[in-house]
């Protein structure tokens, strides 16, 4: 069975024991795997045999990188993709994606109201 690790605080404090990935996985015969209580020593050890690794902010580095054998896969659930080495991933020939459109309905709205707040004195 696939494993596929998740990476970084955020991603825990948005969707916390991660059951809306575990069931999608489940389906497709691979495995959720938290990381959020492994020391970095746990991490690398865990990365050995990962297939893919799901991050929102949780670093990526090339010592991971280099430690997972056998990933196939790396992806940010943000719109950046600053906390993977991409210049390692490309050496070792890993993709990396992002979600470039994550949250741009939120962000335009939020800056709307905050132009409307300034022109209107509201502060």
């Amino acid at each position: 069975m696939k494993r596929v690790l998740f990476i970084g605080e955020r991603l825990f404090m948005k969707y916390g024991e991660l059951e809306y990935f575990s069931e999608r996985l489940k389906a497709v015969g691979a495995q959720a795997v938290s990381t959020r209580e492994m020391t970095d020593k746990e991490l690398l050890e865990a990365a050995y045999d990962a297939a893919a690794v799901v991050s929102i902010a949780g670093r990526v580095s090339r010592e991971f990188l280099e430690a997972a054998k056998n990933l196939e896969f790396v992806m940010t659930l943000s719109v950046g993709y600053d906390c993977v080495d991409l210049e390692a991933a490309t050496e070792m020939g890993i993709p990396v994606s992002n979600c470039p459109t994550y949250c741009t309905d939120d962000v335009s709205n939020h800056a709307m109201t905050l132009l409307l707040a300034v022109s209107r004195k509201l502060h």
